[in-house]
């Protein structure tokens, strides 16, 4: 609805007026959420809490957080390094072609990543390493045609798009909309171990995987700096992508007779 309000009346085009609708839409589903939960039976709340059993559970999902927070962070601080480099019109112009770039993994994680890892906990369940096999080469087979059919059309799509909005500062830095894109194929790709280590249950992997990859881009970022500038960020991100695919990809043949 927002969308559609900037769309129609170019006036309301300001942060206010974003920020506005943003806390009208989160109060509204809180106030839903509040009259689904008048009607919950609140007797459970009066039996005493298992202190221990949310210590055993926090010990669990803790190593699953500093994973996921490590992966999330590459797309925070590339963000501030952009920022430091070039300062904010090219960071505006990051943070758009990284909107598209995001597009892509939405649209695989919807159209082939819902269907098949269910598929692939399936077959594992029921040690079927023929089936395994067969849906993790499915869902390798979707994935790159539909990332390389989506990034070809990003590409194309992008400049009419900057052409309509009018902003120099966007198709004066396309190479950044280039690299990212090659960043989100290169992680869209590397997912295909990663499910099929989460089907195997082989956790560790994915975790230790996680946690170094922001290191790694650190590293990277530092060393490529010095030479491409803004690019560099986004350069730094396939690099790390392509680090998290490879060693996937090595953990997945090596721990499994599933994937052998």
């Amino acid at each position: 609805m927002t969308a559609v309000i900037l769309w129609i009346i170019p006036e309301q085009r300001h942060l206010s007026f974003v920020l506005a609708a943003w806390t009208l839409g989160v109060s509204g589903a809180c106030f839903l959420g509040f009259i689904r939960l008048r009607n919950v039976d609140l007797s459970s709340l009066q039996l005493p809490i298992d202190w221990k059993w949310i210590k055993k559970g926090i010990k669990v999902a803790f190593p699953f957080l500093l994973a996921t927070l490590s992966l999330r962070a590459l797309y925070t601080f590339d963000r501030y390094w952009v920022e430091a480099i070039s300062g904010l019109e090219v960071l505006a112009a990051y943070v758009f072609f990284a909107g598209i770039a995001n597009a892509i993994m939405s649209f695989l994680d919807a159209a082939v990543f819902s269907f098949t890892y269910p598929e692939l906990i399936a077959a594992v369940g029921r040690k079927d390493a023929k089936r395994f096999k067969d849906q993790l080469r499915r869902m390798g087979i979707q994935t790159i045609l539909l990332t390389l059919t989506l990034s070809a059309s990003a590409i194309i799509l992008t400049g009419p798009i900057i052409h309509w909005i009018k902003r120099d500062v966007y198709s004066q830095h396309l190479s950044l909309l280039f690299w990212t894109i090659f960043a989100t194929a290169i992680s869209a790709v590397s997912m295909i171990p990663h499910y099929g280590l989460y089907a195997l249950r082989e956790d560790t992997s994915i975790i230790v995987g996680h946690i170094f990859s922001l290191p790694i881009f650190f590293i990277v970022t530092v060393a490529l700096s010095k030479f491409y500038d803004t690019t560099s960020i986004p350069m730094s991100l396939t690099f790390t992508f392509l680090s998290l695919l490879i060693f996937k990809y090595i953990m997945l043949k090596r721990n499994s007779t599933f994937a052998a």
